[in-house]
């Protein structure tokens, strides 16, 4: 969720560490001119999802229907879950949909998912430690607080920006993507016998920048974090006294949840038969939310950022790994 072209090792992002990714593009196809089907979240998975081109989808923009809902997909159409289901593959999807809740058209389980793990809504997964998931359709408490952790919140009047402690109320206990790769890794497991669909939507690395501090650990320190986010504003995204780090972390945190996939389909023994995408929604954010895409070179040179139609908006880092298919680089 809005990784930029720049931010993978293979595309020659020289800070932030992708060993996993990496690996796909070493030992897979790499495509150098793939585009995402729009420039923001819903309209770009609206395209996934359905292979209508934008002037056809069914979403425009980010448009929310209330509720925090986004628009939803409408009843009958065709979707890629649906039709694989309809040919005997298992089906499930885990993370971030934005394609309308469970009492819509667009619930997951309405458009040919019989599994589904994570939040409907793209209002809630700007915060990663919500008070609650989504689970087949019912609301599963995390140990976060009744309320959870806002994704938005200023920083404490009259706090010193440099002290940590300043920070603790916008991190929580239940990191949300926990949650999601540990039930798509039981997903692959119970279906390793059959055919199987996983769409796996990592929120990360979009903002709000929150992450545990575990996953912190191997940039704390490397880089000259001068000057905190730490906004007044109540609306803004939630401070974070170390947003560089904070930032590396979580894409490297991405990488991380891939090698876990890759290792449940080794462990299941369907590494070699399995054909792996990994790609994004939509270009690198804007420099909102602590977020600093020229640090990072986070288009990789290319002209624009999500929201964008240039380059930069919608070209995104993509690898294809089918080990007994033959691997190739496309220009």
């Amino acid at each position: 969720d809005d990784l930029g072209y720049g931010e993978v090792g293979y595309n020659g992002q020289k800070i932030i560490r992708t060993p996993n990714v990496d690996r796909l593009a070493r030992e897979g196809m790499i495509l150098t001119r793939h585009y995402c089907g729009n420039a923001v979240c819903s309209p770009s998975r609206t395209v996934l999802m359905t292979g209508r081109n934008p002037g056809r989808a069914t979403t425009r923009d980010n448009r929310d229907m209330g509720n925090q809902e986004q628009f939803p997909l409408p009843a009958g159409i065709t979707t890629l879950p649906a039709t694989l289901k309809s040919a005997g593959y298992a089906t499930g999807a885990f993370g971030k949909w934005g394609m309308g809740g469970f009492d819509s058209t667009g619930s997951p389980l309405k458009q040919g998912f019989e599994r589904f793990l994570g939040v409907t809504s793209q209002w809630v997964a700007h915060s990663y430690y919500p008070p609650a998931i989504w689970e087949d359709g019912k609301e599963v408490p995390l140990d976060n607080g009744e309320k959870g952790v806002p994704g938005h919140g200023g920083f404490p009047a009259g706090a010193d920006p440099q002290d940590p402690k300043a920070y603790a109320a916008f991190t929580g206990k239940d990191f949300s993507p926990d949650r999601f790769i540990a039930g798509a890794e039981q997903f692959i497991a119970a279906n390793a016998q059959r055919p199987f669909f996983l769409y796996f939507a990592s929120p990360l690395p979009h903002v709000s920048l929150q992450l545990p501090a575990e996953d912190l650990k191997p940039y704390a320190g490397k880089f000259p974090e001068d000057k905190p986010f730490a906004p007044a504003a109540k609306g803004s995204y939630v401070p974070n006294r170390t947003p560089l780090a904070t930032y590396a972390a979580m894409i490297t945190r991405l990488d991380k949840d891939v090698g876990r996939l890759m290792a449940a389909l080794e462990k299941a023994g369907v590494a070699g038969n399995t054909l792996i995408v990994f790609t994004g929604d939509n270009g690198a954010t804007h420099d909102v939310g602590g977020v600093n895409t020229k640090f990072f070179n986070s288009a990789g040179g290319l002209r624009g950022l999500k929201g964008s139609l240039h380059e930069g908006g919608v070209r995104e880092p993509t690898v294809l790994r089918w080990p007994d298919r033959k691997s190739t680089r496309l220009n």
